[in-house]
Parts: structure tokens; sequence; C-alpha cells
């Protein structure tokens, strides 16, 4: 009998020995952050609990009687306070970015896939008429090298010269169409850009609303997007001028290029370049069109990708700061404490000055009196 409750003594505590870390390691983020209370603190909230780097932080909020010792404080898992602000920042950046996705309504993330849809449509758009305006390039160089006819006996007959004589801007309209060509292809970078980064910051957005650890890279690719998404608009309101002078140029350029169609022996190229021109118009037409309906979609969506940068921005300064003033709060609210303790002492002291003044007047005015009654009585006798 003896022998089976020593066993089963020993099991028991075997069993205590090997689940004693555990116990001790299982402490609850309110434990922790109960054990790093300081003087005249009320009550503890717990704000967020978080997953960073292979390690799980606890996220406190603290109130204290004195408002300006109340704050944030982080603590791992193991109990450990955070005192470094890189760490500090890196916690509190989750923190704020799953407050704002949080915010995030269905039609926020809708939104932002929108964004995404206009950048693809946009690179869609410009792609064909940035290689038409490479193409018109060519063949303006075409017509002023290789378009040109050997006659016997008369010489070298070239379209250039029949061109140049009808429409003396053609040489203006090269380089126009290589500054449009210039323009047209930072457009499609800019749309590039947003279709690239966007897509991870819908991801992690998600991701996050749905109470995933958020993905240390998702700050960076929204301001990646951010950037991409603001040069994007930039570009898009600016377009719709530059084509409608491109539009302009390339317009007298077909109408002087036509009229020279009919020079004998190289009036075919001219033809061919002009119809060139034309259809090069006809699509820069188009993409003015196209570019307006763009402008008019990016401002309606361009607010959704700023608020919630800015939430988060915002909540994130918010908690940064508050994590910044609780570290002193164990100073403060000491030397708060010494100031008021030091004030009473001094009223204490005038007090009791005051009394023992007014004692010892009292004491002079009654040893005068009892002089004054010994005299008098004296007199008497």
């Amino acid at each position: 009998m003896l022998k089976n409750t020593i066993q089963k003594l020993t099991i028991v505590l075997a069993l205590a020995l090997l689940l004693a870390p555990t116990i001790i390691s299982a402490q609850s983020n309110l434990d922790i952050a109960n054990q790093h209370k300081i003087l005249l603190d009320t009550n503890i909230e717990v704000i967020d609990t978080v997953s960073y780097a292979g390690t799980t932080y606890y996220v406190i909020k603290y109130n204290n009687i004195l408002p300006y010792a109340s704050g944030i404080e982080i603590f791992s898992a193991d109990g450990l306070q955070i005192t470094d602000p890189s760490v500090a920042k890196s916690v509190l950046t989750q923190t704020a970015w799953k407050d704002a996705a949080t915010r995030l309504k269905p039609s926020d993330i809708d939104t932002l896939k929108d964004v995404l849809d206009t950048s693809r449509e946009i690179y869609g758009a410009v792609a064909p008429v940035a290689s038409a305006t490479s193409f018109v390039i060519d063949k303006v160089n075409w017509l002023r090298s290789e378009a040109c006819i050997d006659i016997p006996f008369v010489g070298k007959k070239c379209a250039w010269d029949a061109v140049k004589a009808a429409y003396p801007g053609i040489s203006m309209v090269e380089s126009e169409l290589g500054s449009l060509n210039k323009d047209l292809n930072a457009w499609k970078d800019a749309a590039q850009g947003v279709s690239n980064t966007l897509p991870k910051v819908i991801s992690g957005l998600e991701d996050l609303k749905a109470g995933k650890e958020m993905d240390p890279e998702l700050q960076t690719n929204i301001q990646d997007g951010m950037a991409a998404f603001g040069t994007l608009k930039t570009k898009t309101d600016e377009i719709g001028i530059r084509l409608s002078d491109v539009i302009s140029t390339l317009s007298d350029a077909e109408s002087s290029t036509r009229s020279a169609a009919g020079t004998p022996v190289v009036g075919e190229f001219i033809s061919t370049f002009a119809d060139c021109v034309g259809d090069l118009n006809d699509e820069v037409k188009s993409l003015r069109a196209d570019a307006r309906s763009f402008s008019s979609s990016l401002s309606d969506q361009s607010s959704k990708l700023s608020d919630v940068v800015d939430t988060a921005n915002k909540k994130m300064n918010e908690l940064y700061d508050s994590w910044n003033l609780r570290r002193n709060a164990s100073v403060l609210v000491y030397s708060t404490l010494g100031g008021i303790i030091a004030v009473i002492v001094a009223i204490f002291g005038v007090l009791i000055y005051r009394k023992r003044r007014k004692d010892g007047e009292n004491i002079v005015k009654k040893e005068k009196m009892e002089k004054e009654d010994y005299s008098m009585m004296s007199y008497i006798r």
C-alpha cells in the first residue's frame, strides 16, 4: 500500500516538474501586464496581439490617475518589456495597419481592385499607340532617306522633297512624335508600376482583414504603390492636353502630305506615309477619349488608397506617441508625488509655524495680562 502511494506521488511530482516550464511560460498577457504596473495605474487594456518576425508581442494600454503617465507598453510573450524604438515601431505599425484594414469595407477593397483594373486598361490602351508612334517615326526616316526612285537621265527623285515643299513643318512632326513617344512610354511605365505593386497591397490588406499576420513588406508595397499611383494619375491628368496638341499637328501633317500625294513618280510613297499619319491620328484621338475616362476614374478611386495609408499612419503615430510617453511614466509619477508631498509638507510647516506663532502671541498676551493683574493687586494693597 505504502509502495503504491509512493509510486503515485513520484509520478505526480514528475509530471509537475515536466509541466512546470509550460505553466510558467504560459503567462497570459494580463499577467505579464500586471507585473509591470506602476504606482497609480488604474486599469489595463489589451490593444492587440502581434506576430512579428517569429515572435508574439502584446500591445498593452495602461491608464494612470495622472494622464501624462498613461500610455502603451509592448511585451514579448516571455514577458520581456520592449524598449527598442525600432522594434516598437515595427510592432505598432502592424497594429495600425491591422486597425486600418479592419475599417476597410468590401467596397473599398473592390475600389482598389478597380484601380488595378484601370492601370491595366491604361497600359493596354497606351501600348499600341506608343508602337504606332514609333512606326510613324520610322516612316519619317524612311520617307527622308529611302522613298526615292532613280530616273534615267534625270536622277534621283525623293518623296521627302515633295512633302517638305507641301508641308514645311514635316521636320517638326518627327520631333513632336519623339516627344509624344517618350510621354506615352512614361505613362505606360507608370501603369505597369501600379499593376506590379497593387496586387501585393490588395492581397496583404485582405490577409490582415482576415486576421492573418501582416506581411513585413506590406507597408513598403503600399508606399511603392502610392508612388506609382500618384505618378500614373499625374501622367493621366496631363496627357489629355498633350494628346490634343498632337492631334492638331497630325491633322495638319496628314492633310498637307495628302495634297502632295499626286506628285509624279513618288506620289505612292507620299500616300502611304499620309495613311500612316492618318491611322496614328485616329488612334491618338481614341486614346484622348480614353484618357479623359481614365482621369475621371482615377480621381474617384485615388482617395481610397490614400485614405487607408493616412488612417494607418495617423494611428501608428498616435500609438508610438503613447508608447514614447510611457517611457518616463514612473519618474513622472514619483516626481509628481514628491512635488505634492513637498507642497503638503510646506503647507503643514506654514500652518505649524502660524500656530506656534499664535500660541506664542497668546502666551505673551497672557503673561502681560497676568503682570497687569499682579500690578493692580499690588496697588490695591
